[in-house]
């Protein structure tokens, strides 16, 4: 079984560099790749351990290299949920376990997509396979795990909650091994590594969470409950949701009951992943990060209870499901990321329409993921802090866009004569810009002087959208 097990692993590594290779750069991954640019102590988004990975692997190489690094690592979590299951419950319950895991559509997902997913996951199950040698006696163990907790936290703010969840379950499961030294070993390097992303959040007044109030973190929210219901069943699969919900429950009576055996405490932090992401499911908040990393605990104590026929069963519905769920998964990936060259030709095309001013002219997207995904084909040749291409001025920040030099910034310098409240001045006023999206927003209308549609296109996922030409842009002093 474990042969075989291999194998299939090493069948849906290969399948899954194929599918990076074909698909090319998703709109998520060219998001990152900007940000990977313009390294930053934390970012919108997260932390900022995805950019600074991309930027590191593109120093050796290019980012469509860099990208393969995914299923590599999707290949090492499986390994590790392999390890980390058969040492606590066995053969066939660890196999049965990574074996849905990887049928998983949000596991594929992440696997093809250079993304925050994967290596968080991967530094949290080896933080946990560390610190189940260090409860057999291997106390300098609790320092690597310490560490695969810290560096996985610079990808996920999640893995912080799953170390947390070890470091309480660690003086009431292991008291024969407890000591305030493991204890510090296991929590002060991830206190350390986010010193710096949780100083940028102060500075920019916390804007990730900046919308929400006291009532927001308490009160069942009933829309934001029904559209979190479908993206479970999309990033799960309905049997793959039905593993993870009935996990949950057998996680806490694993921990609960049978806690000192075997080290099962230790999925505590798997434990407290899975609460806390049903608390954000109830609040209708992102709750996809902590799902994902409480999975795998989950999935291998579900496969555990089960015996005989029924795991066979269960096992084989569940990879069924999941495998149709990844089919139309890999669909929706490569639908989104291939094609938007058509879309820069049109643009090209579009920009001999811009009557020549010694301002220049400049783009601008609907969306975040637009803007990143059109901005691989619109790079300055020197490096530039003004992203490629722009997204229209708009007070809710909901990306790093917001937080990046934009063309209605003022750049500092002498007090203007005729506007003395205005220091610096714009160096976007009295440009032309093309605007592609579904409309032109009234923000864009109202800040040029002219506006007309010139064309309109299919983008990648069969949105429409019309490009406008936009003359003469102009900015009120503040």
């Amino acid at each position: 079984m474990k042969s075989a097990l291999w194998i299939g692993l090493v069948a849906v590594t290969l399948v899954r560099c194929l599918c990076v290779w074909w698909s090319g750069p998703s709109p998520a991954e060219a998001y990152y790749d900007l940000c990977a640019a313009r390294p930053a102590p934390a970012f919108f988004d997260g932390p900022p351990g995805t950019a600074l990975l991309l930027r590191l692997a593109q120093s050796a190489g290019s980012f469509e290299a860099a990208r393969f690094l995914w299923p590599l690592m999707a290949a090492l979590a499986s390994f590790l949920a392999w390890q980390a299951g058969r040492r606590m419950f066995g053969e066939k319950a660890s196999v049965w376990g990574v074996v849905m895991l990887n049928a998983l559509p949000v596991f594929h997902a992440q696997a093809t997509q250079a993304g925050p997913g994967m290596p968080a996951l991967a530094c949290a199950l080896g933080g946990l396979l560390s610190a189940m040698k260090a409860v057999r006696g291997q106390d300098i163990a609790w320092i690597a795990a310490g560490m695969l907790f810290a560096v996985g936290s610079l990808f996920s703010y999640s893995v912080v909650l799953f170390a947390g969840g070890v470091a309480l379950a660690l003086p009431v499961f292991s008291r024969d091994r407890f000591s305030p030294g493991a204890l510090i070993a296991l929590i002060f390097p991830s206190v350390l590594a986010l010193a710096w992303p949780l100083a940028w959040n102060a500075v920019w007044d916390w804007i990730p969470i900046a919308g929400d109030t006291a009532q927001t973190w308490w009160r069942v929210a009933p829309g934001g409950l029904t559209g979190n219901a479908s993206v479970l069943i999309r990033a799960f699969s309905p049997t793959g949701m039905l593993v993870l919900v009935c996990g949950i429950g057998l996680l806490a009576v694993q921990v609960a009951t049978r806690g000192r055996a075997q080290g099962r405490w230790l999925l505590a932090g798997g434990l407290a992943c899975g609460l806390g992401g049903s608390y954000l499911w109830l609040l209708g908040k992102e709750f996809l990060p902590m799902a994902w990393l409480a999975f795998p605990a989950a999935g291998l104590c579900f496969f555990r209870v089960l015996k005989g026929r029924w795991r066979l069963w269960a096992g084989v519905l569940a990879i069924a499901g999941g495998a149709v769920g990844s089919v139309q998964e890999a669909r929706h990936i490569a639908e989104t990321s291939r094609g938007w060259d058509v879309v820069a030709r049109a643009l090209h095309e579009a920009v001999r329409e811009l009557p020549a001013t010694g301002r220049g002219g400049f783009l601008i997207a609907e969306t975040p993921t637009d803007a990143a995904m059109l901005g691989r084909f619109f790079r300055a040749g020197e490096p530039s802090p003004y992203p490629p291409v722009f997204v229209p001025e708009s007070p809710a920040l909901d990306s790093q866009f917001g937080i990046w030099p934009s063309y209605a910034d003022f750049v500092e310098g002498e007090a203007d004569p005729l506007f003395t409240e205005q220091r610096g001045h714009n160096p976007f006023v009295g440009g032309n810009a093309l605007y592609i999206g579904r409309d032109l927003p009234q923000g864009i209308h109202g800040a040029f002087s002219e506006t007309r549609e010139i064309a309109e296109i299919i983008l990648p996922g069969g949105r429409k959208a019309k490009i406008h030409l936009c003359l003469d842009y102009q900015t009120l002093p503040l």
